[in-house]
């Protein structure tokens, strides 16, 4: 009793966290953001990204933009995602501090946006994954210790937090 009432809370938590992180209201209001760093220099993911194709997910239908931060005059432009009505994305690639490769940025707007948070979320991973590792690294399909009941509620909530916690 005590530890799903701790769940529960934690779970409620973690929703007000998101919702403060990617913003407003459901309309595509507030843009969704998602960022990441790859151990990869400038040069590599831009020839990488407009390269033959290799890297998988949304943000790579998008051709990025480049600058140091995103603000007024370096915010990214915002483009239709080919095959997703409701979704403009913007990537912006800049250097990461101290050298430490390529800080990956991307926004979401669109009346779309909140709902594509999870895919964006799991494309940005990915992404890094073939540019640090040269492909994309799972664990789907591998064997674990757990019984098959274990296994679907482990299914269910991977699900669930694949769509960014949104039920």
């Amino acid at each position: 009793m005590a530890a799903s009432a701790l769940a529960a809370a934690g779970g409620a938590a973690v929703l007000l966290l998101r919702r403060r992180v990617t913003g407003g209201g459901s309309n595509g209001g507030s843009p969704v953001r998602h960022a990441a760093t790859v151990v990869v220099p400038l040069e590599e993911v831009r020839a990488e990204w407009t390269g033959d194709g290799r890297l998988p997910g949304l943000p790579a239908r998008v051709a990025p933009a480049e600058g140091e931060h995103e603000g007024a005059a370096g915010a990214p432009a915002r483009h239709e995602v080919p095959g997703v009505e409701g979704l403009r994305l913007g990537v912006l690639l800049s250097p990461a501090p101290d050298g430490r490769g390529t800080e990956i940025r991307v926004v979401a707007e669109g009346p779309a946006a909140r709902s594509m948070s999870g895919r964006l979320r799991e494309d940005l991973r990915r992404i890094k994954s073939v540019l640090e590792a040269g492909e994309w690294v799972t664990v789907e399909g591998q064997p674990s210790g757990r019984g098959p009941r274990e296994e679907r509620v482990t299914r269910k909530i991977s699900g669930v937090l694949r769509r960014g916690g949104m039920g």
